[in-house]
């Protein structure tokens, strides 16, 4: 009985895969019918490789061996002095014990030749290792030490140190004595008062019915 209902079951699942195919063949014709005159049932895959990739191969490896070839050949060619025997050249005759050669110079000649060397020339200027070139351009610390003023902000106040914007609305930018820096405009809270007015070069506040002047420091 099973082996009756197993074939059963594999006759069902033939039947379905041919009616699938039907299917897939009755839709692949329709849409051929109703395709234009161009269209094709299946584009061919191109190839993966030439099929006379080796004779390629050799023909390139021809190709550079016959180019090594010629380029030896050409530069044995523009060379030909080096190949060619050189002719014996004639020996000079040595020189006898008791004359003096021209090739080596006498040892008086050599210590003339190196003090003519050394001395300097009459008209050059003599200058002392002690006389030291001053830059035409200041160096970096001076131009920090004249850029730079001292004491010019009491770290311990409440200090401006600019102001921007137009004249309707202008900002500052103050030092808090906790070393904070914040930018105010008129009404807002600073040092436990309010800003009252800002102008190019100082700021008003006012704490506990004081008015308060605070100046940008001076250049």
């Amino acid at each position: 009985e099973e082996a009756a209902r197993a074939a059963a079951v594999a006759q069902e699942e033939a039947a379905a895969a041919a009616a699938a195919a039907a299917e897939a063949e009755a839709q692949r014709l329709a849409d051929l019918a109703s395709a234009s005159a161009l269209a094709v049932a299946a584009a061919p895959g191109p190839r993966a490789r030439p099929t006379n990739i080796a004779q390629i191969a050799a023909r390139a490896q021809r190709s550079t061996a016959d180019a090594q070839a010629q380029q030896a050949t050409a530069s044995a060619a523009l060379t030909p002095e080096a190949a060619r025997p050189t002719a014996a050249q004639p020996e000079a005759p040595a020189p006898s014990a008791g004359a003096p050669s021209a090739s080596a110079p006498s040892a008086s000649a050599q210590a003339a030749a190196a003090s003519a060397a050394a001395a300097p020339a009459p008209n050059a200027p003599i200058i002392r290792r002690s006389d030291r070139i001053q830059p035409a351009q200041p160096s970096s610390a001076l131009v920090a030490r004249q850029a730079t003023q001292r004491n010019a902000l009491r770290l311990n106040r409440v200090t401006l140190i600019g102001v921007y914007g137009s004249a309707s609305q202008r900002r500052a930018l103050v030092r808090l004595p906790s070393g904070r820096y914040v930018k105010v405009q008129v009404g807002d809270r600073l040092d436990g008062g309010r800003v009252s007015a800002i102008s190019r070069t100082e700021l008003q506040y006012t704490k506990s019915g004081r008015a308060v002047t605070i100046e940008m420091p001076s250049s």
